[in-house]
């Protein structure tokens, strides 16, 4: 999960905050696109997004019949010279995606740059919503080994008992609640064929995975363990960054208990 293992199994983590809603961001994103080009996020993309949007029924207070129910939205990218790094700047969210991950405490110190820029150019945020931190992991078996070596047996599903059986994938998840903390969703896809990301994350990444990554290929596990905290808070960096750190530290507590001691070995070899 990243935790600064010498050959660490994350390929990609997002971190995101959502915020008060900027109907006026295309304004200030001159100023944000010259500071994010000096931080070394120089390759700036304005897409265009359809999303859902859920409201009231016709001849209620909001709903408007005849009206389509996706809107279209500016999105803004700025990735590193690499393609490594992308900042997806939204009207309500910043998020950081990045397929290079050294450590904790690095990736959140850029995200908290990206953030520091875009209050500085808005003139401050009001408040926070809802903070996210995600990590994606492959475990990989190496070569002669079975996946039982690295996945601990909870997460194998009945390919475990059914050796003489073929399964196509198999798809466990768990929700872990920490009050004052947030939910931790943990999932783990055993399957066979080439690494992939989640289907949620193809169309806005965008981005291609580290050469190690981009090779495996045979059975293996994805660990897609996914922390957020849902909570209107006043827009403030010290509160985001402990509300960030308390989801990591339960984030790695799912990663440690879904992986074995041979596992951890092999990765800090």
């Amino acid at each position: 999960m990243g935790e600064q293992l010498k050959n660490a199994p994350v390929f990609f983590t997002i971190g995101q905050v959502v915020h008060n809603p900027l109907l006026s961001l295309s304004t200030y994103l001159p100023h944000i696109q010259e500071r994010m080009r000096k931080l070394g996020f120089p390759d700036f993309k304005r897409l265009n997004q359809m999303r859902f949007v859920v409201s009231g029924l016709p001849g209620m207070d909001g709903g408007h019949e005849g009206q389509p129910p996706f809107q279209q939205m500016e999105v803004y990218h700025f990735a590193s010279m690499d393609g490594s790094r992308t900042f997806i700047l939204e009207q309500t969210a910043l998020s950081l995606f990045s397929t290079t991950y050294e450590n904790y405490e690095e990736f959140f110190g850029q995200l908290k740059v990206g953030l520091e820029v875009l209050t500085e150019a808005v003139g401050g945020l009001s408040y926070s919503e809802r903070l996210g931190l995600r990590y994606l992991d492959a475990v990989v078996p190496g070569s002669g080994e079975a996946l039982s070596l690295y996945l601990e047996p909870a997460l194998l599903g009945l390919s475990e008992k059914m050796t003489d059986s073929i399964f196509g994938h198999t798809f466990t998840e768990s929700a872990l609640l920490v009050e004052g903390v947030g939910q931790i969703i943990a999932r783990a896809i055993v399957q066979a064929g080439k690494l992939a990301l989640p289907p949620d994350l193809v169309g806005p990444s965008m981005m291609k995975l580290q050469p190690r990554f981009e090779g495996i290929e045979g059975v293996h596990a994805v660990l897609d363990i996914d922390g957020s905290r849902i909570e209107r808070r006043v827009f403030d960096l010290g509160d985001i960054q402990s509300g960030m750190g308390a989801l990591h530290e339960h984030i790695k507590r799912c990663f440690h208990a879904s992986v074995t001691e041979h596992a951890l070995n092999t990765w800090n070899a």
